[in-house]
């Protein structure tokens, strides 16, 4: 025993039958989409963010190695300033300190290779920056020696190396303020929670 609309009833179940599952499927394929596309942009941003930190420590490790070389130039600077000119130790310093100028020529070369490829315009910026500091701490350098060798030649006064060695000193202190302000970063980005 059939009802008289048996033909309409199917078509109307069949009918809700559609419209249910679009109703049910919309959502969830919307569910679906909101949830992986934000998993994505969230692991680009987590890439990113240790691309970024990757990139300063390299930076800050070689900012490290340029900084003990300038120590360790100080500190000859200083022996040869106690030593007696014409004293055997005095040449032998004098070598030493152009091998640590050498190396210090070549890790800003290694350093302008590195900055080439960075990712972050910020650590490219910031290691131009540094490069430059350290390139103007070399010619600061190079001057005050000429400047050494004319004043001990022609006996005029040191006034001119007294004031290079200032615009060293201010380089200097550039340089460690470069290096706080890396740290900073550094560690602001290790504190921050990553999404």
């Amino acid at each position: 025993m059939q009802a008289l609309n048996h033909t309409e009833r199917k078509q109307a179940f069949r009918r809700f039958a559609w419209v249910y599952a679009l109703a049910v499927l919309l959502p969830a394929v919307a569910v679906f989409l909101l949830a992986r596309i934000p998993a994505k942009a969230l692991q680009w941003e987590n890439d990113f963010y240790r691309t970024n930190v990757r990139e300063e420590t390299q930076l800050v490790a070689r900012i490290d190695s340029l900084e003990n070389l300038l120590a360790w130039l100080q500190r000859l600077d200083q022996v040869q300033e106690t030593t007696r000119p014409g004293d055997v130790a005095q040449g032998d310093n004098l070598a030493r300190i152009q091998d640590v100028e050498a190396r210090m020529v070549q890790y800003l070369g290694q350093m302008r290779q590195d900055s080439a490829r960075l990712v972050a315009v910020n650590n490219r910026n910031l290691s131009r920056e540094v490069i430059g500091s350290y390139e103007r701490v070399l010619s600061y350098r190079k001057t005050i020696g000429a400047l050494r060798a004319q004043l001990a030649e022609s006996g005029q006064s040191a006034r001119a190396v007294e004031e290079l060695k200032q615009q060293l000193k201010d380089c200097q202190t550039d340089l460690k303020t470069k290096q706080t302000q890396i740290e900073t970063m550094l560690f602001q980005k290790s504190i921050s929670p990553a999404k």
